[in-house]
């Protein structure tokens, strides 16, 4: 699906503003891990938001894997970027339990679906990034329908 942009450029010795339309390409991996995710809040020390995220091979330094892309992204050397499935990084929110209430069935049921989600893309896993305390996270994988893209959430753990 495609959306507006409005792209402003001011030429200022002529007090000129030229503005442009330009077609900007939201893939449908995109689309559904932002509705996925809406609302998802990881659980740990500190709750944090996840939110979706989208690299264009531009975007991450002409990466060609998940990993070497957070590690260009996040401006580390790859090897401080530790992968982990992603089964096991959601696995504590997204296994039910019997101790959860109606409550949290329905928020594991959600993260269930962004697990989901983020296995359609082809290569995906977490990615852990820095020291504790806190930790960047990085589920990314390439989007199948646009190569050389990255799409993904991120979050931020909080370990003591």
């Amino acid at each position: 699906m495609c959306h507006e942009q409005i792209i402003c450029s001011a030429i200022s010795a002529a007090h000129v503003l030229q503005c442009s339309t330009m077609a900007t390409n939201i893939s449908g991996a995109l689309k559904a891990l932002r509705g996925a995710s809406k609302g998802l809040v990881y659980i740990s020390e500190s709750d944090r938001p996840i939110k979706a995220i989208a690299w264009s091979s531009e975007d991450a330094a002409g990466a060609k894997t998940p990993h070497d892309a957070v590690a260009k992204v996040a401006g580390v050397a790859p090897e401080q970027v530790v992968a982990v499935s992603l089964e096991a990084f959601f696995a504590p929110l997204a296994t039910p339990q019997a101790w959860w209430g109606e409550s949290e069935r329905v928020t594991g049921a959600r993260f269930a679906e962004l697990v989901a989600q983020l296995k359609r893309l082809d290569d995906a896993e977490a990615f852990r990034v820095g020291d504790e305390p806190d930790i960047d996270v990085y589920v990314v994988g390439l989007d199948p329908a646009t190569p050389g893209s990255f799409v993904g959430v991120k979050t931020r753990v909080t370990e003591t």
